[in-house]
């Protein structure tokens, strides 16, 4: 699940709609990197990388099994190279 509900770049390991971790589950991927401000944001629960105050997009690659994604931020470094399978 992509979203950009808050101002900053948050990946979550794979979870149940529970918030168990599973490797079931689905990987949640918060970019709210694109807009005016930037908001800090602290580790929380099944957190697996956040970045605060970067402004970037994450590239997302789908394929038959599974995804690729990094987040790219605007100085075109690359951050937080992750993957997974699709269920």
């Amino acid at each position: 699940m992509i979203n950009g509900h808050a101002h900053n770049y948050q990946r979550f390991v794979s979870q149940s709609p529970s918030g168990i971790a599973t490797a079931a589950g689905i990987t949640e991927i918060i970019a709210g990197t694109g807009g005016v401000s930037l908001q800090t944001s602290t580790t929380t629960t099944n957190q697996a990388a956040h970045i605060n105050h970067t402004f970037g997009v994450v590239q997302l690659t789908l394929n038959s099994g599974g995804w690729t994604s990094t987040f790219v931020s605007t100085a075109s470094a690359t951050l937080d190279p992750a993957s997974g399978k699709c269920h």
